[in-house]
């Protein structure tokens, strides 16, 4: 079906989900950003809330088999950086090194878990 200009529905349909994706996933980004800077000193902030947001996003939709997902930052998660800024302060050791060797260490854990099926062992 086309609209006038020649214009197919499809696209308009698209382009106005893609639009209602994009500032469901900006807002809180930057929202959350500028509350990571407050907690982090701003080592962590509203550009880089920005690009993890929308790297982790792409990333997914490639590999998660599921394109149309909502990520962000989230209180636990805002909580737990501000916990480990403190301590990472506390110990004098760099907060960026330490946040990426978690991450390392997190990643490495799971794909261990998904190699060996873990959740096998999760009884309801």
């Amino acid at each position: 079906m086309l609209l006038s200009h020649n214009i197919p529905l499809f696209f308009l349909q698209v382009l106005a989900a893609s639009f209602f994706l994009y500032f469901a996933c900006i807002a809180p980004a930057v929202t959350f950003g500028a509350i990571y800077g407050k907690a982090t000193n701003n080592y962590i902030g509203a550009v880089e809330m920005i690009l993890a947001t929308a790297w982790c996003g792409i990333v997914y939709a490639l590999i998660g088999g599921q394109p149309m997902m909502i990520n962000g930052g989230t209180g636990p998660v805002l909580a737990f950086t501000e916990i480990l800024y403190k301590v990472s302060k506390s110990m004098d050791v760099p907060f960026l090194t330490l946040n990426a060797w978690i991450g390392i260490w997190v990643s490495i854990y799971m794909f261990i878990a998904a190699f060996i099926d873990l959740n096998r062992i999760i009884v309801l």
